[in-house]
């Protein structure tokens, strides 16, 4: 099993990369999304592969619906995101 990364690298479009506490300027750098295949402006990169905001936001909301179909399906009741008061 792979273990958790540390601190994920950014690329960003025409402006360059940052890791951990070091910024590099790179003017000729394309991020590209490794799921969608779309050149964005920036990307987050967990081993090796590059994910959008967009493409990061769906991936999250498909995991919270996951886990509260597999809970539910468990007998566990309730709504995904906690209790709701008003």
């Amino acid at each position: 099993m792979s273990t958790r990364p540390e601190d994920p690298e950014v690329r960003w479009t025409g402006r360059g990369r940052v890791s951990q506490d070091i910024l590099e300027a790179d003017l000729s750098l394309v991020a590209a999304c490794g799921a969608c295949g779309v050149s964005v402006g920036p990307v987050v990169v967990f081993g090796g592969v590059g994910v959008c905001a967009d493409c990061m936001r769906q991936g999250l909301n498909a995991m919270s619906v996951a886990r509260w179909r597999f809970d539910h399906e468990a007998g566990k009741k309730g709504l995904p995101w906690g209790k709701i008061s008003g």
